[in-house]
């Protein structure tokens, strides 16, 4: 079951950049039921004065997206998991894609 996150009270900073999510125990990409494939992204989470950081996944190629950079996040919902014994939440995007100019550029 996703668990929707309402993004319009937090900002997001690019941590790591796209990549192409590898499946377990392949060097293939990995791909959704639908055989759409997969993509990550390392993203900072900020809320006021705290933040997290967290890879959030995402079937739409993240275009534009650099290191240091504002994001915006689109559709985010958090999925909880288990299997074989163990058990986490993976983060899912609509679409992640740069949301403007970072600190390095706008100084």
């Amino acid at each position: 079951m996703d668990l929707p996150i309402d993004t319009t009270t937090l900002s997001f900073i690019c941590t790591q950049v796209p990549e192409p999510r590898v499946a377990f125990g392949t060097d293939q990409q990995q791909r959704t039921a639908a055989g759409e494939p997969v993509f990550q992204v390392g993203v900072m989470f900020i809320a006021g004065d705290r933040s997290t950081v967290l890879r959030v996944r995402t079937t739409t190629e993240p275009a534009g997206v650099t290191l240091g950079h504002p994001l915006k996040v689109t559709g985010l919902v958090a999925r909880p998991w288990s299997r074989d014994g163990k058990a986490g939440t993976s983060y899912w995007a609509q679409r992640v894609e740069s949301a403007g100019r970072g600190a390095k550029e706008a100084s």
